[in-house]
């Protein structure tokens, strides 16, 4: 099957596009939907700009893309704005995907990451709670999702940026929303933030310690 890559407006006309396929029983296979903030990640950094030697332009706007969504299928489908990809461009486009984490971290030093085991149904009302859910805590979410799992890297603002405690917040908030069968992990964390969070198993503690002695970042489980 050939690889497209389309975008959408908003998540919410995605996720109607791929319910509309479903119901039409289209030969189409999602491979990943991307949000507009993630998309930064999976290009290379650009260098930082001076703003002592930079010059302003004056027509730039500014502004994200829409969502897009990576997916294959055996034609091009019809009513949408879709971009066939060579064989070699979807083979990088999926291993940047594979290190989105990676990326994000390797930006911004008190990202929080977290790993959510889901179905596709639950898919749409995940990434619109994590959205929002950043918004309220003063955070970016950038978020990348398969029908399995997703991705959501919660990003500080550089002006009046979060509280430790807001950390929490979110993870406390999202898991609320949720369907109480969907798993949450966090991958990454800033050690300040740790001692906030919801009460964790007794079997994730030694793991805390340990990540802990290793660095600022450390994994464990939300239980619910």
């Amino acid at each position: 099957m050939r690889a497209f890559l389309a975008e959408f407006g908003s998540l919410d006309a995605a996720s109607k596009y791929l319910d509309e396929q479903d119901k039409s029983n289209s030969r189409v296979s999602k491979v990943a939907l991307i949000s507009p903030a993630a998309q930064e990640y999976l290009q290379p950094a650009s260098p930082a700009r001076d703003p002592d030697t930079m010059v302003p332009s004056i027509d730039a706007k500014v502004g994200f893309p829409g969502w897009k969504l990576l997916f294959r299928s055996s034609r091009q489908s019809a009513g949408i704005k879709a971009e066939e990809l060579p064989s070699p461009v979807e083979k990088s486009l999926q291993k940047r995907l594979k290190t989105f984490r990676g990326a994000v971290l390797e930006r911004h030093r008190n990202a929080m990451v977290i790993h959510v085991r889901l179905i596709a149904a639950h898919i749409e009302t995940i990434l619109a709670s994590a959205d929002s859910i950043a918004t309220d805590h003063n955070f970016i979410c950038a978020a990348i999702a398969n029908d399995r799992s997703a991705i959501l890297a919660f990003l500080p603002l550089s002006v009046d940026p979060p509280a430790a405690t807001h950390y929490a917040e979110v993870i406390s908030k999202l898991a609320k929303r949720l369907d109480a069968s969907i798993r949450l992990r966090i991958l990454a964390c800033p050690s300040e933030a740790w001692r906030y969070l919801p009460p964790q198993p007794l079997n994730a503690i030694s793991l805390l310690f340990r990540a802990i002695k290793r660095g600022l970042r450390w994994t464990h489980d939300i239980t619910r």
